[in-house]
């Protein structure tokens, strides 16, 4: 009896130390596997980091984007309310044309005397405006005396009164009042 648990015991050594050697083996072979997970994790680390990276770019364009989108709202909303305006008052002064037109025309064309001037022309920085009466048939000797009242130069005569020519041949209806730079007239209707 004794033997024959004597060779259990060996027997069941036997069995316990080839448990032991599958499961040292099997223990490599994990440890094996594990750091080859390991190797492999570190590998993919830096990618999963640039991956991230992307992706928290990506999230601030999109929030930069967003607020780009509100702020050209806001303006376009903007641009709409000033363009609004600008159509009313652009109506409104179309509208008061048109009333003053046809309060003129209601009103018929007024005779003009001979104390009224006919052509008034106000030039920037002189302060005595240049006038021409009805019976100012001289515009080369008008605009050469008033040249020296203005102490202008003698110069700018000709320009001067092909510029009166041209206003006495444009007028739709007399008195002519209009303010003018005294260089662009020069400029313009010099030769």
């Amino acid at each position: 009896e004794l033997m024959a648990r004597r060779r259990a015991c060996e027997a069941a050594l036997a069995q316990a130390a080839q448990d032991i050697r599958r499961a040292a083996e099997a223990t490599v072979v994990e440890s094996q596997r594990a750091e080859t997970f390991r190797a492999n994790l570190d590998a993919v680390k830096p990618a999963q980091q640039e991956l991230q990276n992307k992706y928290d770019a990506a999230v601030a364009q999109l929030q930069s984007l967003k607020d780009d989108k509100d702020v050209a709202a806001e303006t376009r909303d903007a641009l709409r309310a000033s363009l609004e305006d600008e159509r009313i008052c652009a109506e409104k002064a179309c509208r008061s044309m048109q009333e003053a037109e046809k309060a003129l025309e209601e009103a018929g064309p007024t005779q003009l005397s001979s104390g009224d001037v006919l052509i008034s022309v106000l030039f920037d920085g002189v302060a005595q405006p240049l006038e021409l009466m009805p019976w100012d048939t001289n515009f080369d000797s008008v605009v050469a005396k008033w040249l020296v009242d203005a102490q202008r130069s003698s110069r700018l005569k000709s320009s001067v009164v092909r510029y009166l020519k041209h206003l006495e041949e444009t007028a739709k209806a007399f008195p002519v009042r209009v303010e003018a730079s005294l260089l662009e007239v020069h400029q313009e209707f010099s030769v």
